[in-house]
């Protein structure tokens, strides 16, 4: 029987389809118990150092885990190859690979394989082989080990949502990350759109889906004004972020003739790719009267980040695709009305003409903001919608909560 749930999640403005047989998406955090949780059997994250550089990934791992920790469950942490070096005997439990990983995980898979047949043969003794395993498979189907194994792959992103040049999406999909997708027991995400997106591509494997959660919320007792413009950009300068052909957009547009009317604050790390982010840097200091219109900030902590969103009037994102969106979340926490490219999921933060307007290219991006300076009662219409419809954002402890919840049948 086909089986299919609309659930209504609290945070999104319209129901979520849920196709059939995934294993558990996207559940109301906040309606879960706020007592410690934990499981007996182990949790290992093997990801890269979250402190290495500040990435909407590395952030979502570190709270992840503080959330976890807080439930009173057991979190191993260990990079690649730290794992690599653990022998096949004391492997047990859930084991999250990030997708920073992706390309060198050809040592997890034989690790894995070695595992399971270890499992099979420990069984077959004892267990009827038609019953113990499929055909062709290595691993153990339709029956309980004492020993259990579980590979998940946390999804922050697949280079598949936004191929490199000459490649398609379901091109670069089929060759380059299926083959590796299609080994794991589970994927964690952080949006039911990647979830589905990995659904519609076949892959039937088990999918969690865990929102990132705000344990920080801001006052409400505040009035922001809506001139001038105070737009603020949270976005580390790479490729699929669309900052550089934001600023060649905005350069050729007459707002860059009104400093007094707008400014642009843009904040984000310089280092994951360096050469594209030089051209960003490049193109905005030789261009003078954009740069009395925009600053680049540089990489700010969490904690320096508050007061931008705090005395700003306008949250704008210029990404191609979001898997999630974690600083639109945050934009919608601090009460921003967001102008953002229509990306991925980015959609799911905003309600058109409500909170924000999503915008179908840079052109159309700019053109609407363009009209904020225009007219700003449109600013003050969101804001006064925004501030009556207060969000409802959950604790990383209940995100802990909800993920131990959902592996404790596995």
């Amino acid at each position: 029987m086909d089986l299919r749930f609309m659930i209504l999640h609290p945070n999104l403005p319209s129901p979520v389809t849920l196709l059939p047989f995934n294993f558990v998406t996207y559940l109301p955090l906040h309606l879960s118990t706020s007592s410690p949780l934990h499981l007996s059997i182990s949790i290992t994250f093997v990801i890269p150092d979250v402190h290495a550089f500040q990435s909407g990934g590395n952030i979502y791992n570190k709270n992840l885990i503080a959330g976890l920790r807080e439930n009173g469950q057991v979190i191993e942490v260990m990079d690649l190859d730290g794992f690599k070096k653990l022998p096949i005997a004391q492997l047990q439990g859930h084991y999250f690979f990030d997708t920073l990983y992706f390309t060198q995980l050809a040592p997890v898979f034989a690790k894995k394989n070695k595992v399971y047949s270890t499992i099979n043969r420990m069984e077959s003794a004892s267990i009827p082989k038609a019953i113990g395993t499929s055909s062709g498979s290595t691993k153990p189907f339709g029956i309980k080990s004492n020993k259990q194994v579980h590979f998940w792959l946390i999804v922050h992103h697949l280079e598949s949502l936004y191929p490199p040049k000459n490649w398609t999406a379901l091109n670069y999909f089929q060759l380059k990350e299926y083959p590796s997708l299609v080994q794991f027991d589970g994927f964690l995400t952080s949006s039911q759109f990647t979830a589905d997106y990995l659904s519609i591509n076949l892959l039937k494997q088990s999918k969690i889906v865990i929102p990132p959660a705000i344990d920080y919320l801001p006052s409400t007792n505040f009035s922001r004004k809506i001139t001038p413009i105070k737009a603020l950009i949270v976005a580390n300068l790479v490729e699929r972020k669309g900052i550089l052909p934001f600023l060649q957009k905005l350069n050729a547009s007459p707002l860059v003739q009104y400093p007094d009317k707008i400014k642009i604050q843009l904040i984000g790390s310089a280092v994951i790719e360096k050469t594209y982010a030089q051209k960003c840097i490049t193109f905005l200091n030789k261009n003078p009267t954009l740069r009395k219109v925009v600053s680049y900030e540089g990489q700010l902590s969490s904690v320096q980040l508050h007061s931008y969103y705090q005395e700003s009037n306008l949250f704008i994102s210029t990404a191609f695709m979001e898997t999630y969106g974690m600083a639109l979340q945050e934009a919608r926490a601090f009460r921003l009305p967001i102008l953002a490219l229509d990306g991925g999921n980015v959609k799911h933060h905003i309600i058109q003409g409500s909170t924000g307007y999503l915008a179908k290219d840079l052109n159309n991006l700019v053109h609407k903001l363009e009209n904020f300076v225009a007219s700003p009662s449109s600013l003050a219409t969101l804001q006064k919608y925004i501030k009556e419809n207060v969000p409802i954002f959950d604790t990383w402890k209940q995100a802990g909560v909800q993920l131990i919840r959902q592996l404790s049948p596995l």
